[in-house]
């Protein structure tokens, strides 16, 4: 196509600069450390009885302090237990003394409205990062990744109660 074009004396427009955002992602998340928040699901596969389900976690991570709020896990996490959530980490982070002014996720379609809400009345602005883009939630991917490394891998689930007890413990070790 270009060596048609450029035979018939079309050349195509000379391209617009590109604008630079002000900053950086990574002097932004530098500068932001106390003030973000990031979250991400993760999913274990549980053995039942009924045969293997697939279990979901929602994850939160402070960044600063790299303090982690794991959800319990469930089978459906339709938009209530996502709010639910949201509701359960914002008095996490108001245990830790944290005011987060941005909270860092994807764009997973579990994310609704109410849960962006409940952070919005906390004035807390909601940054949704680009799709195939896990390093812009990097500290967050990486505590999953530790955690199924570290913990999940060397586990079979039979039940949700024994997976919510092994991330309580899992996580308690991680913050000692």
């Amino acid at each position: 196509v270009k060596r048609i074009l450029t035979e018939a004396g079309i050349h195509p427009t000379p391209e617009k600069e590109k604008k630079k955002p002000p900053l950086d992602w990574m002097t932004f998340i530098g500068a932001h450390m106390e003030t973000i928040v990031a979250t991400d699901f993760f999913t274990k596969d549980i053995l039942t009885p009924l045969g293997k389900r697939t279990a979901y976690i929602l994850v939160f991570i402070h960044l600063g302090s790299r303090r982690v709020h794991i959800s319990p896990p469930t089978y459906n996490p339709d938009s209530a237990w996502v709010t639910q959530q949201a509701r359960n980490a914002n008095m996490w982070r108001h245990d830790l003394g944290v005011k987060p002014r941005f909270l860092i996720r994807d764009a997973d379609k579990k994310f609704s409205g109410p849960f962006d809400e409940i952070w919005k009345t906390e004035d807390t602005r909601i940054i949704q990062i680009p799709h195939s883009a896990p390093q812009a939630n990097a500290f967050c991917e990486s505590f999953i990744g530790t955690l199924k490394r570290e913990c999940l891998d060397f586990f079979i689930c039979f039940s949700q109660t024994q997976l919510a007890y092994i991330l309580s413990t899992w996580r308690q070790h991680y913050h000692d």
